[in-house]
């Protein structure tokens, strides 16, 4: 696939995505290395446990995913809807850096748009 004008234009790729699928799309686990999601699983309570942000334009999905997340051994961090889900793409400082809830949270709200790596 080619360059796609709407994502170079500035629309989230979970987004473009959705709106090609036709189906609610969540965004979650593309902030965590395969490495970090099979060793840095704690279980609840856990100090130093690894936060992911889940993105979706649906709450109920987002609750849904995010205690998925809980399950796996991490916390969730709810990180709103899809078109701010730039947040957590490479180059960002929320991007695969095992962080814990507050500081995962401090990293999204740190994210410039116009410093994260292209999504192609």
């Amino acid at each position: 696939m080619g360059p796609v004008a709407a994502v170079d234009e500035g629309k989230a790729e979970t987004v473009w995505s959705q709106e090609q699928l036709g189906r609610p799309v969540v965004k979650e686990w593309n902030a965590a290395l395969a490495e970090t999601q099979r060793e840095r699983a704690l279980p609840v309570g856990a100090p130093d446990r690894v936060a992911i942000p889940v993105a979706a334009d649906s709450e109920a999905h987002r609750r849904i995913v995010m205690g998925l997340v809980e399950e796996t051994g991490f916390d969730a961090l709810d990180a709103g809807v899809l078109a701010e889900s730039w947040g957590q793409q490479p180059g960002t400082p929320a991007y695969c850096t095992e962080l814990g809830l507050e500081d995962l949270e401090a990293a999204l709200a740190a994210a410039d748009r116009d410093s994260q790596a292209p999504t192609r």
